[in-house]
């Protein structure tokens, strides 16, 4: 594999959408890490080859406000995508809250997820990585 980052950081509780998003990621030569909670989260961010953060907006231990205003203080030059099967409107705020605390979105992405606008959002963060 290359010596660029190359791992994508899953943050979700649903096994389910895990498994999807580390199978879309492998299929475009990413290293999937899954981390369920913010215990493992916080120990994954120091992986140095960490290129993306995929996060679901709402977790069991913590909200999704409090997740971004977390991700910004420790790591603000990983680009983020924000799942969440609420409504298009929250995906927007949540959007804009993040960026208003200093983190890259490159998408925020509505649940069920769909495998091909995961695959674009993949496509850009690679770009990102190799521009």
């Amino acid at each position: 594999m290359e010596s660029q980052k190359n791992t994508v950081l899953i943050v979700d509780d649903d096994p389910s959408i895990c498994k999807l998003i580390a199978r879309v990621c492998t299929k475009f030569r990413y290293v999937p890490m899954v981390v369920p909670d913010r215990d493992e989260f916080e120990a994954a961010m120091g992986s140095q080859n960490l290129c993306l953060v995929i996060t679901d907006l709402q977790m069991p231990e913590f909200d999704g406000i409090e997740f971004m205003n977390l991700l910004a203080s420790e790591r603000t030059d990983v680009p983020v995508v924000i799942l969440s099967g609420f409504d298009p409107r929250v995906l927007q705020t949540a959007k804009s809250f993040a960026r208003s605390v200093g983190l890259t979105v490159l998408d925020a992405l509505k649940k069920p997820l769909s495998v091909e606008d995961l695959g674009a959002v993949l496509d850009r963060a690679r770009s990102r990585v190799t521009a």
